[in-house]
């Protein structure tokens, strides 16, 4: 299924109020004492069966959003890792550099006494 499908179910209802509903409609159906029937007996199937399906798809939800998380954090760790890189290759153009400047400046002051 596309993360489209999972974001407008996201948009349209909050999963735990929905789960928290089927959980409470398969209760009533439960305990209410109903003669079997065929009629009742396919209505309590179709709960069931309803049931199964919420919890499928709020699973599927959130299978969805750790992937995505995983690789949020995946892809934080890269960064880290490239700007310490970065911070390395120019400490060590900056150190140098900087050394030879400071030479060059101390030499440029002694040979002006000259």
């Amino acid at each position: 299924m596309s993360d489209q499908f999972y974001n407008s179910m996201r948009d349209c209802l909050e999963i735990r109020v929905f789960s928290t509903c089927i959980v409470r409609a398969q209760i009533v159906l439960l305990a209410e004492p109903v003669a079997i029937t065929d009629e009742a007996s396919s209505l309590r199937h179709g709960a069931q069966l309803l049931y199964t399906a919420a919890l499928h798809l709020a699973l599927e939800a959130e299978n969805l959003r750790i992937v995505k998380e995983q690789a949020q954090l995946v892809m934080d760790v890269k960064m880290a890792g490239l700007a310490n890189l970065v911070a390395g290759v120019a400490h060590e153009i900056n150190t140098p550099l900087g050394a030879t400047m400071s030479s060059v400046g101390t030499l440029e002051a002694c040979t002006s006494k000259i």
